[in-house]
């Protein structure tokens, strides 16, 4: 079924801003706990724009969890390809989507905390229900636009081989979004492909994998800066990627 895609208004926005900022905590918790949506009718703009969005799959261990962001990353971003990144980057949309559509998914995916005081409360509320500041890395933070984020991020020619590597280590994803080189296509293509091939460095837990993929993705971005990578041929590009990792893996063996 097609589903018209709404925006949060500025004034509802501010509204809801104002009740996690001042309301009473044990108000705070039960209204994100509670199935009664939160946002009135009257704080909804209705948007040109339609797509038949699918079920969200939540619950499980943290294995399970992963798995189920792999296929709701996919399935959103198919029913919402559209979209481009100027509308992804509205904050009206997507607390549209976390306090409106998705609204069981989000109680359900990110359950608000009852431990940790008013402050780690209000910083969970903003930076997983609305969008915590203007930067990119808030969008991957937000329980929906993640997902869409992720999705753009790894689809390659329709086709999402890359999503499952970007999924694997989330600091990936923040690595490519706020660096520039990030939102060239055919850089982020042998980005994956690098991280793959040298999965055992770039991709297993720790810290010294994390920090590889930082390293990597500053040296990138440091190189884009200094040079037209639009211009170069794929397989020069492919080598000064290669030439890259072996910086990467002296400064972190």
């Amino acid at each position: 079924m097609t589903t018209k895609i709404g925006s949060v208004s500025i004034e509802g926005l501010k509204r809801l801003k104002a009740f996690y900022n001042s309301g009473k905590t044990d108000e705070l918790i039960k209204a994100y706990e509670n199935s009664s949506i939160l946002i009135k009718p009257e704080e909804i703009i209705e948007l040109e724009l339609s797509a038949e969005l699918p079920n969200l799959r939540t619950g499980g261990n943290e294995e399970d969890i992963k798995k189920e962001d792999e296929i709701n990353t996919i399935k959103l971003h198919q029913s919402l390809a559209t979209l481009t990144p100027a509308e992804a980057s509205s904050i009206g949309i997507w607390v549209w989507f976390t306090h409106v559509y998705y609204w069981n998914y989000m109680r359900v995916r990110w359950p608000v905390p009852h431990s940790g005081g008013r402050t780690s409360l209000e910083n969970f509320i903003s930076t997983h229900y609305f969008i915590k500041g203007q930067n990119t890395r808030s969008f991957i933070r937000n329980g929906i636009a993640r997902l869409w984020w992720y999705g753009y991020l790894s689809v390659n020619n329709g086709e999402y081989l890359n999503t499952a590597i970007l999924l694997r280590q989330l600091d990936i994803a923040s690595q490519l979004l706020e660096r520039s080189q990030g939102r060239n296509k055919d850089i982020r293509n042998i980005f994956f492909q690098k991280l793959l091939h040298f999965k055992d460095k770039f991709l297993e837990k720790g810290n010294d994998s994390r920090n590889r993929v930082r390293i990597f993705a500053k040296k990138i971005n440091m190189f884009g800066s200094f040079h037209l990578i639009d211009s170069f041929p794929q397989k020069e590009l492919e080598d000064t990627f290669d030439k890259i990792i072996g910086e990467v893996l002296e400064e972190v063996p």
